[in-house]
């Protein structure tokens, strides 16, 4: 078994403040180094691109902050569930009172078309199509605003 001698001080500076050499297995030192190597290369792309976190599929794609930590994503959370929000409460401002009606019964109280044509007394065509309306308008605000709406 071939080992190495390793200074902790080189590889994790944060916690050690003097030199401490230990023996490393050869093995275990390649798979320290190669990570190494993989963190040091993601850090240089990530000041490259000034990119410090990213959410796929919204208008926050990247934040340009050096001191952006990455692991504070219920911040980010917020700011993209709020945005969300007031862009749907936006659109749905903007729908006829029929729309409305109808997107309340089927979304929220989970009503079928039959239902709320019955309780309407009209087709299931004609609610099925306001309902359909409504939701491309619904999916137009979003994709005006960056958002992928794909379902």
């Amino acid at each position: 078994m071939n080992t190495i001698i390793v200074n902790l001080k080189l590889l994790y500076p944060e916690h050690y403040k003097e030199d401490i050499f230990i023996e490393v297995a050869t093995e275990i030192f390649e798979i320290i180094d190669s990570y190494e190597h993989m963190e040091s290369a993601y850090d240089r792309k990530l000041r490259y691109h000034k990119v410090y976190y990213s959410l796929e599929r919204s208008p926050y794609v990247e934040i340009h902050r050096e001191d952006f930590n990455r692991k504070d994503t219920a911040y980010l959370d917020n700011i993209v569930h709020d945005d969300l929000l007031k862009l749907i409460i936006e659109g749905i401002s903007n729908l006829t009172l029929v729309q409305r009606k109808r997107i309340y019964k089927r979304y929220v109280e989970g009503k079928s078309l039959q239902v709320i044509a019955k309780e309407e007394n009209c087709t299931k065509q004609s609610v099925f199509k306001s309902i359909s309306k409504a939701l491309d308008k619904l999916r137009i605000i979003l994709e005006k605003n960056g958002y992928d709406v794909t379902d």
